[in-house]
């Protein structure tokens, strides 16, 4: 980081940076940061020149930082969470993972139930294996798949203790449920339709979408995942070749249960259905990394709007223009997809003349984005 920015967490903790010379204003004694969760106050006995000068009076970058280091000295530093705002913060984002996972958990529900189950698709997990189970014996997929997922649970908790986790139980069980509904419900003895292809596309549609939902909320259905973990735990493979062996075995299977067709669609749904996944979470993820060029003049009215408008951080630079020499603030800041023409829109009201560098990122890490609470 460069040192003579000082790094805060925004309204919905992402990060943002603002100049020193930005905080430690030469008009004010004390000063808060523009953070919920921190603030910070400069102790109004300590003149600016002595934070951020040297002996010769020279401003100097290495002098502003010692004040995180010696704040006895210098400044005094308080952080303080804002309760109410992050707990509530908490529970939306609880309630929006919930909501997520239980539409993810519906898609696949239908897409195995109503499109996997009757042509016989085992393209892996435990409908697949609950699909031939159905075959050979005298009980239905949607028993075995309750049985099986609940079985699979117990085993995962012996095994890998808590990190089998509450948000797994919850998709793996309403899986379970939601299956076992839908044929006391609406009970299938045959396909819907005698287009198998047209029935396979569907079938990896909405399972795929409805697993990239549950994947999105940092959970899983549960199911085979659970033996994917546990033979990462006691073998060299990781998750995802553990997962591609175990369900590629059920796949192969349905060439025995079944037919050479159906074992043929099967196989075909299993790589479909990963493509598919990895796309949906690409696009589920996406954001954009807005990069503005501009003036002092229109700075702080963009950042204002980043922060309070979008809750989002953004972190301040200061440059030059090579042809122009005049003095330039750099923005960076990261928005959704959603968020990012209201931006645009933004910038160019406030400042026509900016110079705005976008580009698209599915891998956005940290607090308000992905790997956040």
């Amino acid at each position: 980081m460069n040192p003579d920015v000082l790094m805060q967490q925004g309204e919905n903790g992402e990060c943002s940076a603002y100049s020193y010379s930005d905080i430690i204003h030469p008009n004010r004694s004390v000063v808060k940061c523009f953070s919920p969760f921190i603030s910070i106050n400069f102790a109004p006995s300590v003149p600016r020149s002595s934070v951020c000068s040297d002996e010769s009076g020279e401003n100097r970058a290495e002098s502003c930082i010692s004040f995180l280091l010696f704040p006895e000295c210098c400044a005094t530093l308080f952080l303080h969470p804002i309760q109410g705002d992050f707990t509530d913060h908490m529970k939306q984002h609880r309630i929006r993972d919930y909501l997520m996972m239980t539409a993810g958990t519906v898609l696949m529900t239908v897409g195995v139930y109503f499109f996997k189950i009757p042509n016989g698709f085992s393209t892996g997990g435990v409908s697949g294996i609950g699909t031939l189970l159905g075959k050979i014996t005298p009980y239905s997929p949607a028993t075995w798949i309750s049985v099986l997922n609940v079985a699979l649970l117990i085993l995962g908790f012996a095994v890998l203790g808590r990190s089998t986790g509450v948000r797994t139980v919850y998709c793996s069980l309403l899986f379970s449920g939601l299956t076992q509904a839908l044929e006391w419900l609406v009970p299938l003895d045959s396909p819907l339709t005698d287009q198998p292809f047209l029935e396979l596309a569907y079938a990896m549609i909405l399972t795929a979408f409805g697993s990239a939902l549950i994947f999105h909320s940092q959970a899983s259905s549960g199911g085979t995942d659970i033996v994917a973990l546990i033979l990462k735990k006691y073998t060299s493979l990781n998750v995802g070749t553990a997962l591609l062996c175990v369900d590629f075995l059920i796949a192969v299977c349905a060439f025995f249960v079944f037919d050479v067709k159906t074992g043929l669609f099967s196989l075909a749904g299993l790589f479909a259905k990963a493509f598919l996944v990895d796309s949906v979470i690409e696009n589920l993820n996406v954001c954009k990394y807005f990069v503005v060029v501009t003036t002092r003049t229109y700075a702080d009215e963009i950042s204002s709007f980043i922060l309070t408008s979008l809750g989002h951080g953004a972190t301040v630079e200061y440059g030059q223009g090579a042809f122009t020499h005049e003095d330039k603030v750099i923005l960076h800041t990261v928005c959704r997809r959603s968020e990012a023409p209201s931006l645009q829109r933004r910038i160019k009201e406030l400042d026509p003349s900016a110079f705005i560098i976008i580009t698209t990122s599915s891998e956005i890490i940290g607090r308000g984005f992905r790997g956040s609470l």
